[in-house]
C-alpha cells in the first residue's frame, strides 16, 4: 500500500496509513514507546498525538484525554498498525469492539527453530511473572489468552533455523504472543525478554530488531458502520517470509 503522509515523532516518522474526520490509523515503527510515563525517555506516539489532535475540550478525567485517542497498545520494539480516535464517542466505540473481542488482529513474526504444525493454538492463561515484574507468564490461576498460529516458512539462515509465522491474537493480553511463543521454546527473534541469550547471541548478525510486526487490523467504523481493514505494510527486516 502507498503511505498518504508522514508524522515526525522523535527520530522517526510515523506513516500515516489512513485519516478521515474521526480516525487516524498509522504504522508505528519499532522502538517508539506508545504511551508516555516518568520513566520513559524521548518522544512518545501519546505526546506526538497531543500535537496533531485538540483535546482541549474533552474531560480531563475521561479515558480518552488520558491515553489521548490510543484505542490499544503495542510494545515498544513491535512494530506496526495502530489506532487513534479523534473524538470521544469514536474511542468509547472502538474500546468496545476490543473488550468485546471483536476486532480482527493479525501479526506476523520470525521466531526462533523450526515448527512443523502447518497451524496450531495455544490457549493458556497469562499473569505476570511473580520473580520478575517487566515479565508475564504462562499460569493456570492468569487471564485466559488464546493465540492461533499459521506457520508460513521455515528459513535457514546463516548457520541458524527460524519460522515465519501468520498469527491471529484471539484475546489481548500484554505480552501474550511473546508468552505464549516463549512457552513453546520458540521466542520471538531478537526479544531481549523472552528469548534465551543464547539464541539472542546467535540470531544478533541475522536481525537487528524483535522480529515481531502488527501486520492487520478489521474494525467496525464508528461512523461509517461497516468493517474497514487497515493494513502496515511488513518492514524490509521481514523479507526473508515472503514466500
Amino acid at each position: 500500500m502507498v503511505y498518504k503522509r508522514l508524522i515526525k515523532v522523535h527520530n522517526s516518522r510515523l506513516k500515516v496509513i489512513y485519516e478521515d474526520e474521526c480516525l487516524l490509523i498509522v504504522d508505528k515503527p519499532e522502538g517508539v514507546v506508545v504511551n508516555k510515563s516518568l520513566t520513559v525517555k524521548g518522544t512518545t506516539l501519546q505526546e506526538s498525538i497531543e500535537q496533531l489532535i485538540d483535546f482541549t475540550n474533552s474531560d480531563s478525567d475521561s479515558e480518552y484525554y488520558l491515553r489521548k485517542g490510543i484505542v490499544h497498545r503495542l510494545d515498544k520494539e513491535t512494530s506496526g498498525v495502530i489506532l487513534i480516535a479523534k473524538d470521544e464517542d469514536s474511542f468509547n466505540f472502538l474500546q468496545k469492539q476490543f473488550k468485546s473481542r471483536e476486532v480482527y488482529k493479525e501479526y506476523r513474526a520470525v521466531v526462533y527453530g523450526k515448527i512443523d504444525e502447518k497451524v496450531f493454538e495455544i490457549n493458556a492463561p497469562i499473569k505476570r511473572d511473580i520473580k520478575n515484574r517487566m515479565k508475564y507468564s504462562v499460569s493456570d490461576s492468569g487471564k485466559d489468552a488464546i493465540t492461533t498460529f499459521y506457520t508460513i516458512k521455515n528459513v535457514n539462515k546463516g548457520n541458524n533455523m527460524y519460522t515465519c509465522l501468520k498469527i491471529e491474537p484471539k484475546t489481548g493480553r500484554t505480552h501474550q504472543i511473546r508468552v505464549h511463543l516463549s512457552a513453546i521454546h520458540h521466542a520471538v527473534v531478537g526479544d531481549v525478554l523472552y528469548a534465551p541469550k543464547k539464541h539472542l547471541e546467535l540470531s544478533a548478525t541475522d536481525f537487528n530488531r524483535m522480529m515481531l510486526h502488527a501486520h492487520k487490523i478489521s474494525i467496525l467504523h464508528p461512523k461509517e458502520y461497516k468493517i474497514m481493514e487497515f493494513t502496515a505494510n511488513l518492514p524490509d527486516t521481514f523479507q526473508i517470509c515472503h514466500i
